[in-house]
């Protein structure tokens, strides 16, 4: 109702010779009758068309971050009829998700390359491009105010809008890239290899990862390369069984489900463990007796992976998991994540997907192109086996205890570590390191129970 009265109101206003604007569209502007009608109100930084806005002017400054659009920002900013229609497509989300896209930092933030925020699912496709739409960087790839008033109008008569996903929509994972998509189409052995498990509770179908097979081999574990550490030698060799891994890094999204069904503490905490480090740049908020994404300086969608969680953490998801399901999931052997992000047995690489530092920006999110922020997992190329972001990103927690001189007494077959230890070992670099902390046979030492910068993938075992 509200997006399509409103939307019918600024089409009015835009179709105005010259338009009207009202530059400042937040809820506080709209009042809701008894009769259910919404009214736009505050027309007082109204204004009618101007190609450019100065600074000094008085609807720079009164403008509702929140809400503004991103040609609003620089050094140039300008006023257009569809910055109304970027507002509104805010209050739209804000409506539909309960909380406002990009922490309520506004369309500035597209201008430093963020990504336009999808709805959850569970919404139609119809609803999800438009309100994405709504959301477009460039003025001109948003829809008028009388396409979207129409638009509306057309998916209320129809009760559309809260509808589930086609069949085919899910069998496409929702933040795959273009070139994860043609990735596989050129793999199509890959299509094989994945496959998504059956949890026994159906509403937590989408929240399920995505496995992919690995198939057992062996390799030379370690590096003797110039860059390579002591801990990383002396080179042995592995031999391991088939097992499937995580073709992504477990989301904020997925994480929080399962605190909230385990019923985590506010703290994060459970049973006097801690889960989760609330706090300073945690996105994980609680309010109303339940967690949510609220959102932070390093990560933005709900889609990345999560961070600040502990080992301890890590290690009680994958045992809910694998209670929900009835299969056996766990953290991966720092053996089986070397492996799986090397590519497997043959023709390894240095980094998870290539050798060349130079093509290292296709397969990773690290110091040089990360923007200080971690980033919905799956937007970079996958690995030879499938698998997503195994460098940088964010690291990962493996099962093993960190012992810096294992190598020289590791098993060959199927090794899991040293028996006890202090600190556990971490995997992969994250979005703040270089290129040489990215590299597969890198290896790092976490206390368990910290994990500011580090996330995880599952393994399962079938």
């Amino acid at each position: 109702m509200m997006f399509d009265q409103v939307a019918g109101v600024l089409a009015y206003l835009h179709s105005r010779t010259p338009p009207i604007m009202h530059q400042d569209i937040k809820p506080e502007n709209i009042l809701i009758d008894a009769d259910n009608t919404y009214r736009l109100t505050d027309f007082s930084i109204s204004s009618q068309l101007r190609s450019t806005l100065r600074k000094s002017t008085t609807s720079q400054q009164a403008m509702t971050m929140a809400y503004a659009p991103p040609e609003r920002f620089g050094k140039r900013p300008r006023n257009v009829c569809a910055g109304d229609v970027f507002s509104l497509g805010v209050m739209a989300y804000e409506a539909t998700t309960g909380e406002l896209p990009w922490m309520g930092a506004g369309g500035a933030v597209l201008q430093s390359n963020q990504q336009i925020p999808l709805l959850p699912e569970g919404y139609s496709n119809e609803l999800v491009k438009l309100i994405e739409s709504t959301m477009a960087i460039e003025p001109d790839n948003r829809p008028s105010a009388e396409d979207l008033a129409k638009a509306a109008d057309q998916y209320l008569e129809k009760g559309k809008w809260e509808t589930q996903k086609s069949q085919n929509d899910k069998e496409k994972p929702q933040y795959q890239s273009e070139d994860a998509k043609e990735h596989v189409h050129k793999n199509p052995e890959l299509k094989e290899r994945h496959t998504e498990q059956k949890p026994a509770d159906p509403k937590l179908k989408s929240l399920m990862p995505e496995m992919v097979k690995i198939e057992g081999g062996t390799f030379q574990m370690g590096s003797n390369a110039s860059e390579a550490y002591d801990d990383e030698q002396p080179v042995h060799e592995v031999t391991l069984s088939d097992f499937y891994m995580g073709k992504y890094e477990v989301t904020h999204k997925q994480y929080i489900a399962f605190m909230n069904d385990l019923g985590v503490k506010k703290d994060g905490s459970y049973n006097g463990t801690k889960y989760v480090k609330m706090g300073g740049f945690c996105a994980v908020g609680y309010r109303n007796g339940e967690f949510y994404f609220k959102g932070s300086l390093y990560a933005v969608s709900e889609q990345c992976p999560v961070i600040y969680v502990t080992w301890y953490g890590a290690h009680a998801y994958c045992e809910w998991l694998s209670k929900k399901t009835g299969q056996t999931y766990r953290l991966p052997t720092e053996a089986e994540w070397e492996y799986a992000a090397g590519g497997g047995a043959e023709n390894r690489t240095k980094y998870a997907g290539t050798n060349n530092t130079n093509e290292l920006d296709d397969y990773a999110w690290y110091d040089s192109n990360s923007n200080d922020e971690t980033h919905p997992v799956g937007k970079k190329k996958a690995n030879t086996l499938g698998l997503y972001d195994m460098s940088g990103n964010v690291w990962e927690w493996c099962n093993d205890w960190y012992k810096s001189d294992y190598y020289k007494s590791s098993p060959r077959d199927n090794p899991q570590g040293p028996s006890s230890g202090s600190g556990r070992v971490g995997r992969g670099g994250s979005w703040y390191n270089y290129a040489a902390g990215c590299r597969v046979a890198y290896r790092e030492d976490y206390g368990p129970g910290s994990g500011t910068i580090v996330g995880f993938r599952v393994v399962f075992v079938p």
